[in-house]
Order: structure tokens, then C-alpha cells, then sequence
């Protein structure tokens, strides 16, 4: 992906290796029962800020037809099928990021490091059997970002905690 400054993206002539991430997940699962699956893999992205290889694992159980709970690491997440069309769902996970950035005359750069945790609700909406339509409200909490200065210190800086909106629309071919 790309992971840039909008400054930076501007100019497809300065983009580096620093400029793009590559975003893998290899994942495998495990029927436990009728109820419950294991999922373990590896991954491979920035969403603990800096970007790191690291394991992922949970476990799946379906208490009910319309409740699933899926306890793990990096993310856990509780869906609830309220209709037919529309599911719920609360999801707690480790929401960061890093971007290759360039200073206004473009001639220094540095590595932006973002760290946060996050907690969010999702209204899912199966508009049509390809199209599924989102609207999200979370809450980012524990941010921290990595910033390189002028002088080319590096500071560790820590942010309030944040209301985020979202709203997705997800096409599959």
C-alpha cells in the first residue's frame, strides 16, 4: 500500500521504498466443534505503528445462530446478526500506522510513526449480495506518534483520546 504525505504523494517522483508497505496475512483455521473454529496465522503491516511481522490467533465461537465472538490477537470482535441484512458489531484492536513524509521544500524526510488502540461500533448493511454498506463510531486511545524534528531529533509525543466517525462501502467481485 501506499503510506505517504499527501505532500509526498503529490510527487510520484520522490515516492522511495519507504514510500509503500506490504500488507500480508498468511491465516489458517481449525473446526473445534459445530461452535468453534481456531484461527492462527502470521502477519505482516503497520497497525501497531511501526511495521512489524507478528503471530495472530483467535478463537471463534458461535454461541448462537446470531451471536459470534471472536477472542484474539491482534483484534476481538462481537457480531450480532440483528437482521437478516444488518449486523452489529463491537471490535477492540490496535489501530496505528507509519507514513513516509517530506518537509515543504521536499528535501528532508522521515518516518511518522502513529500508535493507538481502538474500540469501535459497526452497523454492517448488506445492501445488495456484492455491495455491503458501513457506518462506524470508535474511540482511539493511548496514541502516540514518533516524529522526527528540524533538527533531525527524534521525540516521542502522546495525544488525547479521540472520536473517530467512519463510513465504508465494500464492493466484492
Amino acid at each position: 500500500s501506499l503510506s505517504a504525505s499527501s505532500k509526498l504523494i503529490k510527487d510520484p517522483g520522490a515516492y522511495s521504498a519507504d514510500t509503500f508497505q506490504i500488507l500480508a496475512a498468511l491465516v489458517w483455521s481449525r473446526k473445534l466443534s459445530e461452535r468453534a473454529t481456531l484461527r492462527y496465522g502470521v502477519c505482516g503491516d503497520s497497525r501497531f505503528g511501526s511495521y512489524e511481522i507478528y503471530p495472530s490467533i483467535s478463537i471463534d465461537w458461535r454461541p448462537h445462530a446470531d451471536l459470534m465472538v471472536e477472542l484474539g490477537f491482534p483484534t476481538t470482535r462481537l457480531t450480532y446478526q440483528a437482521l437478516p441484512n444488518i449486523n452489529l458489531s463491537l471490535r477492540f484492536a490496535p489501530d496505528g500506522n507509519e507514513w513516509h513524509v517530506k518537509n515543504e521544500d521536499m528535501d528532508k524526510q522521515s518516518q511518522l510513526v502513529f500508535e493507538a488502540s481502538l474500540i469501535e461500533w459497526a452497523v454492517n448493511w448488506q445492501a445488495l449480495t456484492r455491495l455491503t454498506i458501513t457506518a462506524s463510531v470508535g474511540r482511539a486511545f493511548h496514541n502516540r506518534y514518533d516524529v522526527t524534528l528540524s533538527d533531525d531529533s527524534r521525540v516521542r509525543l502522546s495525544d488525547d483520546s479521540v472520536t473517530r466517525i467512519g463510513a465504508a462501502l465494500k464492493w466484492r467481485f
